[in-house]
C-alpha cells in the first residue's frame, strides 16, 4: 500500500490498532472471550475499513499531484470532468481556478510586454529621425488628445533652428503651448520669445531642486 509510505497515516493506524487491543482486553476482561473476540472482530472491520479509504484518498492525492506537475511542465488545464463531492474535489477546483487566473495573468504580462517592446521600438524610431517641422507636426497630431505642451530639450548648437520650430508650432497649433529647457546662460538675439510659453535658461543645479520644487532653476 502507497499510504504506507505517509508517516501521518502509520501514526493513525497504530493508533487506531492499538486501542482495540484496549478494548478488546476490557471485554475480555469485564464480559469473557466471547465479547473480547466480537470487539476485536469489529476493531479489525473499522481497521480495514480506514485503510481502504486512505488509500484511495492517497491515491487521489498523488493522481491530483502527477496533475499539477503536469499543468506546470506543459501548461494543460486540470479536467473537471471526473470531479466529485468531497473536500478533495474543493481542493481540486480551488487549483483549477488558481491555475486558470494564472494563465490569464500570464498572456495578460506577455501582451503588456508586446506592447512595450512595440512602443520602445516606435522612441527608437523617433530618437534616430530628425526633427523637422513634418516630423514634429505629426507627433502632435498623433498625440493630441494627450498633450497640452511641447518642450525642446536642449538644441543649443542652434537655437535659430529650434526658434523655427517653435514658431511653426505656433502658427499650426496656436492652442499648444511651448517651451524650451535650455542649458545656456542666456538667451540667444535670434530667438523670438513671443513664439515660447515658457523658457528655462542655464544648467541644472541639483541643490536647488527638480522641476516640481519652487526653488529649482
Amino acid at each position: 500500500m502507497q499510504s504506507l509510505h505517509n508517516p501521518s497515516f502509520v501514526k493513525r493506524l497504530l493508533i487506531e490498532c492499538a486501542c482495540t487491543a484496549v478494548i478488546a482486553m476490557a471485554a475480555l476482561a469485564t464480559s469473557g472471550c466471547a465479547a473480547a473476540m466480537w470487539a476485536g472482530i469489529a476493531g479489525a472491520a473499522g481497521i480495514v475499513f480506514f485503510m481502504v479509504v486512505s488509500e484511495k484518498r492517497y491515491r487521489e492525492m498523488v493522481h491530483l499531484s502527477c496533475e499539477v506537475d503536469e499543468v506546470l511542465r506543459s501548461g494543460r488545464t486540470i479536467d473537471l470532468a471526473d470531479y466529485r463531492e468531497g473536500d478533495l474535489a474543493i481542493l481540486k477546483n480551488q487549483l483549477a481556478k488558481m491555475i486558470d487566473a494564472l494563465r490569464e495573468k500570464t498572456e495578460r504580462l506577455g501582451q503588456e510586454k508586446s506592447d512595450l517592446a512595440h512602443a520602445l521600438a516606435d522612441v527608437s524610431h523617433q530618437i534616430r529621425t530628425p526633427l523637422t517641422a513634418m516630423e514634429l507636426d505629426r507627433l502632435v497630431r498623433l498625440y493630441a488628445n494627450d498633450i497640452t505642451c511641447v518642450c525642446f530639450m536642449g538644441g543649443d548648437a542652434d537655437p535659430e533652428y529650434v526658434n523655427i520650430l517653435a514658431r511653426f508650432l505656433r502658427r499650426e497649433h496656436p492652442t499648444m503651448r511651448i517651451g524650451w529647457y535650455s542649458g545656456r546662460s542666456k538667451l540667444s538675439a535670434k530667438v523670438e520669445k513671443c513664439n515660447f510659453d515658457y523658457v528655462k535658461l542655464g544648467p541644472y543645479i541639483a541643490d536647488k531642486g527638480c522641476l516640481k520644487d519652487r526653488t529649482t532653476n
